[in-house]
């Protein structure tokens, strides 16, 4: 099969498309013929060696995957040939004590697909049967490579861990990647008050086609004055952040009191210093959000067919075509997700 390896990671990476072995699977595998696989920034991170800590020699990144089950081990009950599948961002056992109370995001024995094990920037891989997610048979394959990641990280982000309630405001920073677009969409969705952020000009009229209640263009990565402007100097009740160190400070300073702050993401890894009575006299949490299970996947897929979240992917590539698609991540010149098919 074709695949895209990541032979070295450094900046710029050095990777090819190049024939690889296809995927042989276990008992309790499946194999799955890849529609589509959305490139994250973790990728990104990974392909220049920012992210290293378990990541596979050679590795085939891309963790945003769908397709088509193309063969079943003989201990595999759910899924059958044929069936339309999305799959978890890890690969988990299905039979530890987080994966039989509900909890796979939690695996004890799971591994990061598109890093500790191939990916989906490949022609087929293989999954455990608990690790592939059923969608309806008409779904549209390319849409639902962003149903785990990003959109149902983003869900887990707004309504879970923010536990967000209509009429509160909310900033969303990196508010044109896949996190942040598909987040305004979910908490348009609950009610709140939305307040985007974007370090681009040129993305402010993309974001408003997305009806957020403000988009701002931020230049230094201080915003907060511009949230308590906009909030009558209350702050908002919830910052969902994906720029991490960078935008940290502005994201606590953006916050009423008893707001919570939300860390989806880190866009470079590096240190950021904050004053812990901050975060204690304000009674502040931050909360770091990661991880998906099949019940926010099938949340997801509801909502997708109801109109209240519409997939935003900004170009498909195909895999010949990966430096491009890495070229316009890196140049942050995306809004929404780029995603890769094979030829």
């Amino acid at each position: 099969m074709k695949a895209i390896v990541l032979n070295r990671a450094i900046h710029p990476p050095t990777m090819e498309l190049r024939e690889v072995a296809s995927p042989q699977i276990g008992k309790k595998q499946v194999l799955i013929r890849v529609a589509a696989c959305g490139v994250c920034h973790h990728d990104l991170l990974v392909m220049q060696g920012i992210l290293r800590r378990g990541v596979k020699p050679n590795v085939i990144l891309g963790h945003e995957i769908s397709g088509t089950v193309v063969s079943c081990g003989e201990l595999v009950n759910s899924l059958q040939p044929g069936d339309h599948v999305t799959t978890l961002l890890r690969d988990v056992c299905g039979t530890c004590v987080m994966c039989t109370t509900r909890r796979p995001d939690e695996c004890l024995e799971s591994l990061g697909i598109g890093h500790e094990v191939d990916g989906g920037f490949a022609e087929y891989i293989a999954v455990t049967e608990e690790s592939a997610i059923k969608l309806q048979p008409d779904t549209d394959l390319y849409q639902a490579s962003l149903y785990s990641c990003p959109i149902g990280i983003a869900l887990k982000g707004i309504k879970y861990a923010g536990q967000v309630k209509p009429g509160e405001p909310v900033v969303i920073t990196g508010a044109s990647g896949g996190l942040g677009i598909h987040a305004i969409q979910i908490a348009r969705a609950s009610g709140c008050t939305v307040i985007a952020m974007t370090t681009s000009a040129k993305k402010v009229s993309s974001l408003e086609t997305f009806n957020p209640d403000w988009v701002f263009h931020i230049d230094d990565l201080e915003f907060s004055h511009l949230v308590r402007g906009v909030t009558e100097d209350q702050g908002a009740a919830v910052v969902f952040d994906v720029l991490g160190s960078k935008g940290f400070i502005s994201s606590l300073l953006s916050l009423r009191e008893n707001g919570r702050l939300l860390m989806m993401g880190d866009i470079d890894g590096s240190l950021a210093e904050f004053r812990p009575a901050e975060v204690v006299f304000r009674n502040l949490q931050i909360i770091g959000v990661s991880g998906i299970e099949k019940s926010l996947v099938a949340e997801v897929e509801n909502m997708v067919q109801a109109g209240l979240v519409s997939p935003a992917i900004d170009q498909v590539f195909p895999f010949s075509d990966f430096n491009e698609a890495f070229r316009l991540l890196t140049e942050r010149r995306n809004v929404g997700r780029i995603v890769l098919v094979p030829d």
